[in-house]
């Protein structure tokens, strides 16, 4: 027998193979840091991280894998490929190849771009995620085949895919369930919002549940950053942004910028700001004046999280994940803990 097909039916064991999953999932995405930050992660908790920009992998592989947790490459391919099907085996093999000299377990694919419905573009990546699916499992049937979908499934950003034929394909489907503001509907003046509302995310999975792909294959992806809007004008808790238009949608969160949750926590208190509590969306946020401009800060902390947390066990979801377990403050242990410890 083959000695990786062995070794994967052996770890398939404690894995899950094939998109059979016999545990719970926990899926962080982590971009470069030191080892002194990542050895803080909850190993115990973590099933598959997910290795984000260029740096040596080789140290937190060797440390996930004697932990029993994949290390997996992230991988992207431009739009105008999709049109190639040659192209793409050659991309595959690129990325297995890649895989393999790293001693990784797998490839999760961050496709973003907005795609038209039934177009052949649409159907390429559905051929990407097939090939894909076939030559990592031919190679080892253990390796971990995963996509990062938008946080609905209804054509989100423009990006409408043939989810169910994506999924079929792969072993875990990442719920994006962040930037849920790209597009600000339905308001006759654009205002901030909350970066992950709690029913907008059960709306979202379950629009993936009833296109019939397996809650167990679902991983439901959260955000440890936030958005700090400028306000136009502050009405009590009502931030009157700037109109900044993405994918034909007039109002969108690129009004405001991204901050880590180690930064939100310095901006709150560098200027002494207070937490509040929207019911509506089950998040935190708080106001804070610099410099002649009001600003509002939106974000998520354990509180709001683990409610989320919990509506993924609630809905038999695979699993949870995060973007990004570096974004904490690691020298803060007390932070560390409670985020860490509020995960499932």
């Amino acid at each position: 027998m083959n000695v990786w097909i062995l070794l994967g039916w052996i770890l398939g064991l404690t894995w899950g193979i094939g998109g059979s999953r016999s545990t719970w999932n926990t899926f962080a995405f982590v971009g470069e840091v030191p080892r002194s930050t990542w050895i803080q992660f909850d190993w115990n908790k973590l099933t598959t991280v997910t290795v984000v920009g260029d740096w040596n992998y080789t140290e937190i592989t060797d440390y996930a894998h004697a932990h029993q947790t994949r290390l997996v490459k992230i991988g992207n391919i431009a739009t105008d490929k999709l049109n190639d099907e040659e192209y793409i085996r050659q991309w595959v093999q690129y990325q297995l190849t890649t895989v393999q000299s790293l001693n990784m377990d797998g490839i999760n694919v961050d496709f973003e771009d907005e795609l038209a419905t039934d177009s052949p573009e649409s159907h390429g990546l559905v051929f990407l995620m097939t090939e894909l699916n076939r030559v990592f499992h031919e190679a080892r049937p253990d390796y971990e085949v995963s996509i990062d979908v938008a946080w609905s499934a209804d054509c989100i950003d423009k990006r409408c895919y043939d989810y169910k034929a994506l999924a079929d394909q792969a072993d875990l489907v990442f719920v994006m369930a962040y930037d849920i503001q790209s597009q600000i509907w339905g308001n006759p003046r654009c205002q901030a919002k909350a970066n992950s509302p709690i029913n907008q995310t059960q709306m979202g999975l379950d629009t993936y549940t009833d296109l019939g792909i397996p809650r167990d294959k679902l991983v439901l992806g959260l955000p440890w950053y936030g958005y700090l809007y400028p306000c136009q004008v502050l009405l009590t808790s009502t931030c009157v942004i700037d109109s900044v238009p993405f994918r034909d949608c007039p109002c969108s969160d690129a009004a405001g910028r991204q901050w880590t949750y180690k930064d939100m926590m310095s901006i709150a208190d560098n200027h002494t700001a207070t937490f509040q509590w929207d019911s509506w969306s089950q998040t935190p946020f708080f106001n804070y004046y610099d410099h002649g401009t009001w600003y509002q800060a939106w974000f998520d902390h354990p509180d709001s999280l683990s409610l989320k947390y919990n509506l993924a066990t609630q809905m038999g979801l695979g699993g949870v994940g995060m973007w990004s377990a570096d974004f904490l403050d690691y020298d803060n242990p007390i932070q560390v803990q409670t985020w860490w410890s509020a995960l499932p």
